[in-house]
């Protein structure tokens, strides 16, 4: 597909900028295989949220933002799907105008060499006659060569248009996976704020039942305490 290797550059570039971050350790396929997964998770949520089958919660920041990279991913990939094939019929159809105009260049040419010589010549016109001939060729091959100078260059100016879309592409791409760089981060910052607060709250259950304990420890204490008493 057009643009795979400035989408595989997007990739590396995202999975080098988490890689900065403590708790990431990524690869390019791992970064892209997880977007994957969570696009395909957003795409059928939506489905069903659609269909009437799935609950319809509160969009968190999180959904919102990988939406909006799914939204701006479909329209930059149609974007450059549709410019690229535009670019290449108009291609095309310079190379078809080219050839076009060079047939025509050499009927004339042809239809004009037929209607000298049918025509009445002097003595001395036919004595100039091959002296004619040369000029006429001369000129010709002069404006065929121009032609394809014109076809030439208007050949390179499409591919600058076309090197130039790639650019964008590659920029919007650049952007969006910054993006999810962004969401993936906090997504693993909150796992790690979700990992602290049951770590707190294991903490506080063990705490509170070694003082459970205690407690029972001493009630127990005190009981056989009194029961050694009245004895």
């Amino acid at each position: 597909m057009a643009g795979s290797k400035e989408r595989g550059s997007a990739w590396s570039l995202t999975a080098q900028n988490l890689n900065t971050h403590p708790g990431f350790t990524v690869s390019q396929r791992a970064v892209r295989d997880r977007y994957g997964i969570l696009e395909k998770k957003a795409k059928k949520r939506q489905r069903e949220i659609e269909n009437g089958i799935g609950i319809s919660p509160e969009d968190s920041e999180l959904d919102l933002a990988l939406e909006e990279i799914i939204e701006k991913w479909e329209a930059a990939e149609q974007e450059f799907q549709t410019d690229y094939q535009n670019k290449a019929k108009k291609l095309e159809k310079d190379k078809e105008t080219a050839e076009e105009m060079r047939k025509i260049s050499m009927e004339t040419f042809g239809a004009s060499k037929k209607r000298k010589a049918e025509s009445d010549e002097s003595p001395e016109e036919k004595r100039c006659k091959k002296r004619r001939g040369g000029s006429d060729t001369v000129q010709f091959l002069k404006e065929h060569s121009e032609m394809r100078f014109q076809f030439k260059r208007e050949e390179i100016e499409a591919k600058k248009n076309e090197q130039s879309l790639l650019t964008e592409q590659q920029k919007q791409q650049q952007q969006m996976m910054s993006m999810l760089q962004q969401q993936l981060q906090q997504q693993n910052e909150q796992q790690q704020l979700h990992q602290q607060q049951m770590r707190q709250q294991l903490q506080q259950v063990q705490t509170m039942f070694m003082e459970s304990q205690k407690q029972q420890a001493q009630l127990m204490a005190t009981l056989f305490q009194k029961m050694s008493e009245h004895k």
